[in-house]
């Protein structure tokens, strides 16, 4: 199969010619793309409805079978006139028409097929296998379990590649997709286009239409930016991304260090706070590694920074606070229940909302600290946690190393910010309560 044998710039830009078809830079960056999944959030007017349906007729022509599916079939509405405008520029008859009603079919000489598709019945999303598959308005999918479930396995049997193109809709499954090419996953290639990236909007349109929109208006249609949920803990996190990288302590400063230990899949994390400038200077993350090896790289960051305290997740074991006890440093040892959980994430999210802590610009930081939510459970407590299958290594760290810093912050003229459990109910009360 040319599509996965070749990289995609050998091969698409001549069949592009056929339909006079001329990607802008950013349009070109998705489609040239060389990684299996592409997931694209596009500000509106981007032009991901030209480029998602190029790439339909690319594979048709070299005959693949290729699927649309949004979550109406209205939604396949831009698509399928993109497709149209761009088959009419075909030389005849490379691709024609073979059903107009939905779900719509088009059939290329070479054999190749586009149909489209809707998530609203989940059950004729079964059954063939696929060369490519192109999501769009992805984000507007409620059910994660579309893709696990029904569409990924379609793209086993030959290979295929998928294209997921939405303007954001806060932090849902397609955010999730996002982040994976964010975090390098092998598979995965993420892009963020805003919608002035379309170089052939009429000038000043774009800053007109900003005029009438809110903030976050702006911020999710205009610049593709993915807003946080309304439980979520750390509301305006990204305003403190400014934290300085320290390889190596500043002479004078103080510091404290907060350690989260792996359990099964997760990572162990180690933050470093430095307590002078409130700033979180340095994070090593790593998994999968014995516990000698772990307590080695705890120590030798230890002996880098020299904090006063070393604060460690000991929840339902101390094997790891005892060695390091042993081995000289000073643990403050603390135990992970559902209310020092809640006391200790609090806490962390009222340091950042009054920007007491800054913290460093990474993406893996980035997606927790967005994921991380406060929820209610069965019997009406609230607790803070992540999402299921997105981890809290980071966030813990941080939070462990902000409760062993707060003994220094706390001199005479400093303001606290502790969360106690007197202050809990106000913050249930930016929740629905249930019934």
């Amino acid at each position: 199969m040319v599509w996965n044998a070749l990289p995609p710039d050998k091969w698409k830009p001549r069949l592009w010619s056929l339909f006079q078809f001329e990607p802008h830079e950013a349009q070109s960056s998705l489609l040239l793309s060389p990684a299996r999944f592409r997931v694209a959030s596009c500000g509106r007017r981007f032009g991901k409805s030209y480029a998602a349906a190029s790439d339909a007729i690319v594979y048709a022509l070299m005959g693949a079978r290729v699927w649309v599916v949004a979550p109406t079939y209205d939604l396949t509405t831009p698509i399928t006139n993109a497709l149209m405008e761009l088959i009419l520029r075909l030389p005849s008859p490379y691709i024609r028409v073979a059903k107009r009603s939905p779900p719509q079919r088009y059939e290329s000489v070479t054999g190749g097929v586009i149909e489209t598709r809707t998530a609203e019945n989940p059950d004729n999303l079964q059954g063939r296998a696929l060369d490519l598959l192109l999501v769009d308005e992805a984000a507007t999918i409620s059910d994660p379990q579309i893709w696990k479930q029904y569409l990924r396995p379609m793209l086993i049997d030959r290979k295929g590649h998928a294209v997921f193109i939405s303007t954001p809709k806060r932090m849902n499954w397609f955010y999730d997709m996002f982040m994976a090419g964010i975090e390098h996953n092998p598979y995965f290639a993420s892009f963020r286009f805003p919608s002035y990236a379309n170089p052939y909007l009429p000038p000043g349109e774009v800053e007109s239409l900003k005029q009438d929109m809110s903030e976050d208006d702006i911020r999710q249609e205009i610049e593709a930016e993915f807003l946080p949920d309304g439980g979520t803990v750390f509301r305006s996190f990204h305003l403190n991304l400014r934290a300085k990288w320290q390889t190596e302590p500043i002479a004078g400063h103080q510091y404290v260090m907060g350690v989260d230990i792996a359990k099964y899949e997760d990572w162990t994390v180690i933050s470093v706070l430095d307590t002078t400038t409130r700033e979180v200077c340095f994070i090593e993350r790593f998994q999968r590694i014995n516990w000698e090896v772990q307590a080695e790289r705890i120590v030798s960051v230890y002996r880098r920074f020299q904090p006063s305290r070393v604060a460690i997740d000991a929840t339902g074991n101390d094997h790891m606070a005892d060695t390091l006890t042993l081995r000289g440093l000073p643990v403050q040892r603390v135990v992970f229940t559902p209310l020092t959980k809640l006391t200790l994430v609090s806490t962390l999210a009222m340091a950042l909302e009054y920007d007491d802590l800054l913290l460093p610009d990474l993406p893996e930081l980035r997606y927790e600290f967005a994921r991380f939510a406060y929820e209610r459970t069965s019997t009406g407590r609230l607790r803070a946690t992540a999402p299921e299958g997105v981890h809290d290594d980071i966030v813990m760290s941080i939070a462990l190393a902000v409760n062993a810093a707060l003994p220094y912050w706390l001199a005479p003229n400093a303001r606290p910010f502790t969360v106690g459990e007197r202050d809990i109910p106000n913050i249930q009360n930016m929740l629905p309560r249930t019934r």
